[in-house]
């Protein structure tokens, strides 16, 4: 696998923020510059540092709301993977998580993904980094392994 630090954008944001459990982001852009400082903070002895995050959030209105471009290549983003799911099975997982009712709908989970699929392709495009594309609804956990060796072979052209 990918000798890689993992570390996720609200984590790196709660660190300064409290972020509550709602799914509708207040202050998007404040948190994307928190998440830039912080990340810039981040110590590790890892090679590579893995970033869970996102491309689209729900603002206030519950409107989505595309992460601007820039945010990425302020983040030194280098290889994009865009992982999807089934939206009944990332609901399933947000009510877990949270132990509660998730305040979002199937409907409202595809149209972020949907959203953030667009997004990432034009993030990708516009920053020129490679992006591969992952669903981990059923059993293709099994391509973990494919995944990591690309990542790799790509940076040991660099």
């Amino acid at each position: 696998m990918i000798d890689g630090e993992h570390v996720t954008a609200s984590g790196l944001i709660k660190g300064r923020k409290e972020l509550g459990v709602a799914k509708a982001i207040s202050g998007i852009d404040a948190n994307q510059a928190i998440l830039v400082e912080e990340l810039a903070k981040f110590k590790t002895t890892s090679p590579f540092v893995l970033l869970d995050g996102h491309f689209c959030l729900y603002n206030q209105e519950y409107e989505v709301s595309s992460i601007a471009p820039r945010l990425f290549k302020e983040l030194n983003v280098a290889y994009i993977v865009m992982i999807t799911c089934a939206p009944s099975v990332i609901l399933n997982r947000l009510i877990n998580r949270d132990k509660n009712v998730s305040n979002l709908s199937t409907t409202q989970l595809e149209k972020l993904q949907n959203s953030e699929v667009e997004h990432s392709r034009l993030v990708a495009e516009e920053i020129n980094v490679p992006i591969t594309f992952l669903d981990v609804s059923g059993d293709n956990l099994r391509y973990l392994p494919k995944l990591a060796e690309m990542i790799i072979s790509y940076f040991l052209t660099l």
